[in-house]
């Protein structure tokens, strides 16, 4: 009986979890992906810079497969990076980027939908970012300029706004009303060894012309680097704050008029946040860096409406940098982060408790892990070959049933009794100073 219940419940488990397929991929060494988005089959685009300092495009399947990838190579006496990339209505690409020798060009490319150019634009000025508007333009912004492209590629309006020195442009987007809101930060106390920030953002019509300006007031450095318009058509903008002891993600919620709502420092010290979009129940997820300064780890963390965080995940899958860049929401309300692990770009997708479970595909190194015995009833000894960080343990729902962190005991083994919370599947994340391992344990 008991071998028939085992086989039962590790049958339907994958049914459980297939709807939230998650994964951990890695691609060539040397690249690094800067933006991602769910494409229109459910795939995944991601541009970025290759070994070589070139920009590319990278094209997934749903789990995260290579399907193709370009090199926008313009110049080999050049380095290049693709920043930002988003699908068009017509199924192709729109990348905006850098290329730069003695000085810096901007880049804005068309592709069709296998990557190959349709038409291209240098500019003089770094994008950093590009977006396909509602009437079927592109927009970029070059320094003080709001450049208007039509689908072929010719500039059909330049449209030129307040730019001060020190002013930094990290991402725009068009609002429900086809105007623009950008996120830029102004240096301030320039030449007094401050440096500080404020965060700038700059509303406008869909003509290009101001609507109204918030900067930030604060005697920490801020420093915006993504903003999206919330359900309640105010903004969001997340980004980092430099506090006495280290800095933290930023999180800064302003209303449709740009009037300061709230704004809270989250995270751990030495983190910031590099990506923000709201989530169906209204709330937030923030993809970013913990450790900035010294051996930074991937983490993704999710906040209620009112930036109260609800839970938080580092990635920490090798003893070397790693970073979240890219974020977006997935169709089954999954997320999928961009950016680089142990030298080599990293595509994963989480679960929506932002979670890589249900699949042995995990990349991480032999850790030795064992959980004994399985099956048992409830109580059970997690070891491994490496020191314990944290256990995150879920039933076959993926609901967290309890999250520990033991690093400060310093310990390879762990007993834990978790039998009050009943008999089934229980899904183990076990997190060390090496990586993270992966088991599926039976409770009776």
């Amino acid at each position: 009986m008991k071998t028939i219940l085992l086989l039962q419940s590790l049958l339907l488990f994958p049914v459980l979890t297939y709807t939230q397929s998650t994964f951990l991929k890695t691609y060539p060494a040397g690249y690094i992906g800067l933006s991602v988005q769910e494409t229109t089959d459910h795939g995944y685009i991601i541009s970025g810079e290759s070994a070589n300092s070139q920009a590319f495009l990278l094209k997934t399947n749903s789990l995260g497969d290579t399907l193709w990838s370009r090199t926008i190579n313009y110049t080999p006496m050049c380095e290049g990076a693709a920043t930002f990339v988003r699908q068009t209505t017509d199924g192709g690409y729109i990348v905006s980027g850098s290329y730069s020798s003695s000085s810096t060009w901007g880049l804005i490319y068309k592709s069709d939908s296998l990557g190959d150019e349709q038409w291209s634009n240098l500019n003089l000025d770094r994008l950093d970012c590009v977006q396909p508007t509602f009437e079927n333009q592109f927009v970029c912004v070059s320094g003080g300029s709001l450049i208007f492209f039509n689908e072929q590629g010719d500039i059909v309006l330049i449209k030129f706004f307040s730019y001060v020195n020190g002013n930094h442009l990290r991402h725009f987007i068009q609002t429900s009303d086809s105007g623009f809101a950008f996120c830029t930060n102004d240096q301030t106390d320039i030449g007094r060894g401050l440096d500080r920030y404020n965060v700038h953002i700059k509303r406008m019509n869909p003509q290009g012309d101001s609507l109204w300006n918030y900067i930030s007031d604060s005697p920490y450095s801020h420093e915006g680097l993504c903003i999206q318009q919330t359900n309640d058509q105010g903004y969001i903008i997340c980004g980092y704050t430099i506090l006495t002891g280290g800095s933290k993600v930023l999180l800064l919620k302003l209303d449709k008029d740009g009037n300061f709502e709230w704004s809270k420092a989250i995270g751990d010290n030495s983190s910031g946040g590099n990506f923000v979009k709201q989530t169906a129940d209204h709330g937030y997820i923030i993809c970013g860096n913990k450790g900035i300064s010294s051996h930074p780890d991937m983490i993704l963390i999710k906040t209620d409406s009112a930036g109260n965080v609800e839970w938080q995940r580092i990635f920490d899958n090798s003893p070397n940098w790693e970073y979240a860049i890219g974020l977006d929401i997935t169709y089954d309300s999954c997320f999928v982060i961009c950016g680089h692990i142990n030298g080599k770009m990293a595509l994963i997708k989480t679960n929506s408790q932002g979670l890589i479970v249900g699949t042995e595909n995990f990349n991480s190194p032999d850790l030795s892990l064992t959980i004994s015995p399985n099956p048992n009833n409830g109580v059970f000894t997690i070891k491994t070959g490496y020191e314990l960080i944290s256990y995150e343990i879920y039933n076959a729902s993926g609901v967290l049933l309890r999250s520990e962190d033991v690093k400060y005991l310093k310990i390879k083994s762990l007993p834990v009794n978790i039998s009050s919370f009943g008999n089934g599947l229980r899904c183990i994340l076990v997190h060390t100073t090496q990586g993270i391992g992966f088991r599926k344990i039976l409770i009776e």
